[in-house]
């Protein structure tokens, strides 16, 4: 079985988002019960807060990389 490379790139940035959106979500849920800020909260996640800038940068330079190859 041979799939196009343009739709495997999809389903892993389509579940990296996720995986991504899921533990952000968990981390500002702990901060948030234990009465941490959430922006201290953010500061803290490792290896740094993804917010929508950086994911924005993420996902270009995926599609950066995908692109370049073609």
């Amino acid at each position: 079985m041979i799939k196009k490379v343009g739709t495997i790139m999809g389903v892993v940035k389509r579940t990296l988002s996720k995986a991504i959106r899921n533990w952000e979500a968990r981390r500002l849920m702990t901060a948030h019960n234990a009465g941490v800020s959430r922006k201290k909260q953010l500061e803290r996640v490792w290896p740094h807060p993804l917010t929508t800038e950086k994911r924005h940068e993420l996902s270009q330079g995926v599609s950066g990389l995908v692109n370049s190859e073609n």
